[in-house]
């Protein structure tokens, strides 16, 4: 019963130490010799180192990634601040020609406005310009119809009578 509890005691403390302590650390080298280890064991330490190789290339690829994604942000600031600018000059240069443009249709009101009273006193103008023709007109034939009466009457009597 000894040897069977020694047998038992010493398989037990064999698993505590074998199980608890890894053979190494993930990232150290492997050592050079490794004493009574199975297959599965050297299986699961060669998974293991590989999926340590693996977080180291994952971890530097994100550290990577962080730096782009920095500077992508700074390009991004850089890029708005552009667009604020780029929109302010716009802005800016839209205000001016707005006030240009403002300024001609300022100026078209008040010629279209002079046009219209000249249009206006030109129309008076030929209103009176045609009264006055009219009235000439009618003059014209009132004189020529005394002048016809006057050269009849002055017909009908002989040159010795006048």
């Amino acid at each position: 019963m000894k040897t069977r509890n020694l047998i038992v005691f010493t398989g037990i403390l064999m698993l505590f130490f074998g199980s608890c302590k890894p053979i190494y650390q993930c990232g150290q080298p492997a050592p050079d010799k490794n004493l009574l280890l199975s297959k599965r064991v050297k299986a699961v330490i060669t998974e293991r180192d590989d999926l340590c190789k693996t977080l180291e290339l994952r971890d530097g690829e994100i550290v990577s990634l962080k730096e782009n994604i920095e500077d992508l942000k700074e390009n991004i600031s850089n890029l708005n601040q552009s667009i604020t600018d780029i929109e302010k000059k716009y802005n800016e240069l839209s205000g001016e020609k707005l006030s240009e443009s403002e300024q001609f249709n300022l100026a078209l009101k008040q010629k279209s406005e002079e046009l219209k009273e000249k249009e206006r006193i030109l129309a008076e103008r030929e209103k009176t310009l045609n009264e006055l023709r009219q009235v000439i007109a009618r003059q014209d034939s009132i004189t020529n119809r005394l002048n016809n009466v006057l050269r009849d009457a002055l017909l009908g009597f002989k040159s010795d009578e006048l």
